[in-house]
């Protein structure tokens, strides 16, 4: 028997709001990591856009280029997956959301370097802001 899967629709909700609420859902179902993990990924169930909102280019694009582009860069681990640019950034943006949340990323174990509390902080606020190219 060949069916086709169901689509989840989220009523009134379209576009970049779909697709966070949809990394925010995914977080949901993946931050009951292991007793004992210090992955605080529930902190971000209630976040909301602060004022000011983080800058791209100012505030996060620093931080993926300090932590991120060790493996997401031409000759680095995840080079198919590059994160040097925002429209890199945002063309893989729910599963970078995913992971910044559950602090599966920056992976120390294949030599990144973990994120502050404050630069993960900004990324979680930068993400609440629909992770806007400003």
């Amino acid at each position: 028997m060949n069916r086709r899967g169901k689509r989840v629709m989220i009523a009134g909700v379209r576009g970049r709001p779909a697709l966070l609420v949809c990394a925010a859902l995914t977080v949901a179902t993946l931050s009951c990591g292991p007793a004992g993990s210090s992955c605080p990924a529930h902190d971000y169930d209630m976040r909301t856009c602060p004022s000011p909102m983080p800058s791209f280019s100012t505030d996060v694009q620093p931080i993926f280029a300090a932590k991120c582009t060790t493996c997401h860069a031409p000759g680095g681990l995840r080079a198919s997956s590059p994160l040097t640019t925002w429209k890199q950034i945002d063309g893989l943006l729910s599963t970078v959301v995913t992971y910044v949340v559950t602090c599966k990323m920056p992976n120390v174990g294949e030599g990144g370097v973990a994120l502050t509390p404050a630069e993960r902080s900004t990324m979680l606020d930068w993400f609440a802001c629909m992770a806007p190219d400003n």
